[in-house]
């Protein structure tokens, strides 16, 4: 008999584990003795949709969960807006979760004056060192992509779960646009090897009080959306506990490297002499 309803078990804060969430858990890094001689780090890709499309300004928008038919004037009365609508309403953050299933927030991004360095800063300045060295790319004007390198995730085997029937989603099968923002997004370190939780974007209104504040959010311009596309390039490397290069005190959640290694997750090799 299935007992879904009735199951009970401990959902364990950060850092810890087990039935009774007693086991501390240590740091993880990038495993030593994985098979692949050429490791690769994962890729994550976010699509944000329709942010350079005049049509989703603002003007004539008819809202498909209250039926309310939006002009642009009316619109940024409701929701408090006094500037232009397509320069502001682009504003998200991103949460990133680490292997110790820690969760933290990145400041502000808006997706009008977004770099690949504003956005690189953001990620690796999240603290306790979750993410070194992420790499972002930006992707604009996306047509000669579509036909090109992009179009070969559809095809390649790595891929192949991604694509999808008809009506095409643009996150999922690479047709992306004109009017889309894609960011790509690689996670180098040794915190980040192998498998990565998926980034989750926040777009949703949080002023005042809320960190980080969101005032004009990317959700308050109609037919724009930001999605998350795990794996657009799997790892081909995997996270253990202290690297696999020591043991882990469970009691105290410290890594208790090997001879001839340090750092908190074991992954620095000490000069031999």
């Amino acid at each position: 008999m299935w007992d879904a309803h009735k199951t009970r078990a401990c959902v364990c804060d950060p850092k810890y584990s087990g039935l009774d969430c007693s086991t501390r858990m240590c740091p993880r890094g990038d495993y030593a003795h994985f098979y692949a001689l050429e490791k690769r780090h994962e890729t994550q890709a976010l699509v944000f949709t329709n942010v350079f499309n005049p049509v989703t300004d603002g003007s004539n928008i008819m809202d498909a969960e209250d039926g309310k038919l939006y002009n642009d004037n009316s619109y940024k009365v409701d929701m408090g807006l006094d500037s232009n609508q397509t320069e502001t309403n682009g504003e998200f953050a991103l949460t990133f979760r680490s292997t110790l299933n820690e969760e933290f927030t990145t400041s502000t991004l808006n997706v009008y004056n977004l770099t690949e360095d504003s956005m690189e800063e953001a990620i690796n300045a999240l603290p306790n060192k979750v993410v070194l060295g992420a790499e972002v790319t930006l992707y604009r004007n996306l047509s000669k992509y579509n036909v090109t390198e992009y179009a070969s995730h559809a095809t390649d085997n790595l891929h192949k779960t991604y694509a999808s029937p008809y009506p095409f989603d643009p996150a999922f099968n690479y047709t992306w646009y004109d009017t889309d923002l894609v960011a790509t997004i690689t996670f180098n370190g040794a915190m980040t090897a192998g498998d990565v939780y998926a980034l989750e974007c926040k777009t949703a209104f949080c002023d005042s009080g809320c960190q980080p504040r969101i005032a004009h959010p990317l959700d308050f311009k109609p037919g724009s959306e930001c999605h998350v596309v795990n794996d657009y390039t799997p790892a081909r490397s995997v996270n253990y506990e202290c690297s696999g290069r020591g043991q882990c005190n469970e009691i105290s959640g410290v890594c208790e490297c090997f001879q001839g290694y340090a750092d908190e997750y074991c992954s620095t090799r000490r000069a031999i002499v």
